[in-house]
């Protein structure tokens, strides 16, 4: 049976930042993806034709889909950034090759974020909302072509994010940045200050890791914390890739209450959940103490992560979604 090519169009670094390395684009999108063997794989790397050219991409991606014509299209249209092709450009590319078009909307967590997809969306087979959904999904509710957005996990590569074959030897960790985060910074204070077994780690700008120490680390943690405010604590919440990163390893998450990893996951089953910082101490004390609950939590949501939010479920959905039949097995 023949494969399905797939075109991502994203950065090839971390924040554009070849010094950063690998972006979380390819780490979730292409090797998520390649892991599967569900679909050939293509990459036009936006940030690597930047700084070659200092040109737009549009043209040179034309020119790239009438070499390689792809039957799916994937863009990540990253927020805060100007470079973007035009909803022509992936329009035209559709209709010259019958490509099936989807884009990826990440940190779309306030109401205004409706507009950067719906420039998008009339072009568009599939609105993919990556890690924030209420906003957006309010916004456009009974209009035209609102079953075009699909609500989605992060997906991740399963040869970095997988169980421990022994126990946890370390407490409490947090992996990721804290310079654009206020509430970070208070709560991994708090933790230094509460736990000695406590590790910070990670950043990409911050503190790289490579995704082989990431992994490590989640998988020798018994709690890792995960802090869902946006950069800046600005208002509404996000499903952070960190969290199937952590279940997916074996690890109990003890994440800020939000209603976005709601959508996937239910609090005091599947993960632990803590309102505030006074509260997120005291479940970190509360697991710690209790080991047997604390693996059964951490076990219910590795569980369900596996069963409902692997990499494969992810490129599954979006397939079907598509009416694109995938070739291979998972």
């Amino acid at each position: 049976m023949a494969k399905p090519k797939i075109l991502f169009v994203i950065g090839k670094w971390s924040n554009f930042d070849p010094r950063q390395g690998a972006s979380n684009a390819r780490h979730n999108y292409v090797e998520s993806l390649r892991a599967t063997g569900l679909a050939e794989i293509d990459c036009f790397y936006v940030d690597e034709h930047l700084m070659r050219h200092g040109t737009p991409y549009d043209e040179a991606l034309i020119r790239h889909c009438r070499a390689n014509p792809p039957d799916v299209l994937y863009v990540s249209l990253t927020r805060g950034v100007d470079f973007h092709g035009a909803p022509e450009t992936f329009q035209a590319i559709g209709q010259a090759h019958a490509t099936k078009l989807v884009a990826v909307f990440n940190d779309c967590y306030a109401a205004a974020d409706a507009a950067r997809c719906a420039e998008y969306a009339p072009v568009l087979d599939l609105v993919l909302l990556g890690d924030s959904y209420t906003a957006v999904l309010g916004q456009v509710a009974g209009l035209a072509g609102a079953d075009k957005y699909l609500p989605v996990w992060t997906p991740q590569d399963p040869a970095h994010f997988y169980p421990a074959d022994q126990p946890p030897g370390l407490d409490i960790s947090f992996l990721g940045s804290v310079a654009r985060y206020p509430e970070r910074k208070l709560g991994v204070g708090l933790l230094g200050a509460g736990f000695d077994n406590f590790i910070h780690r990670g950043g990409q700008a911050e503190d790289p890791l490579s995704q082989e120490d990431y992994g490590n680390i989640l998988r020798a943690s018994k709690i890792t914390v995960n802090f869902s405010r946006p950069v800046f604590d600005e208002e509404g919440f996000q499903c952070k890739g960190r969290v199937i990163e952590a279940l997916s390893c074996g690890t109990l998450l003890l994440e800020q209450k939000n209603p976005e990893t709601e959508r996937w996951l239910i609090p005091g089953r599947d993960y632990a959940d803590f309102a505030d910082e006074r509260e997120m101490i005291d479940k970190a004390k509360y697991y710690l103490a209790h080991e047997e609950e604390r693996a059964s939590i951490a076990d219910a949501g590795h569980q369900k992560v596996r069963r409902l939010y692997s990499g494969a479920a992810y490129w599954r959905l979006i397939l079907d979604a598509l009416q694109v039949k995938p070739g291979g097995a998972s």
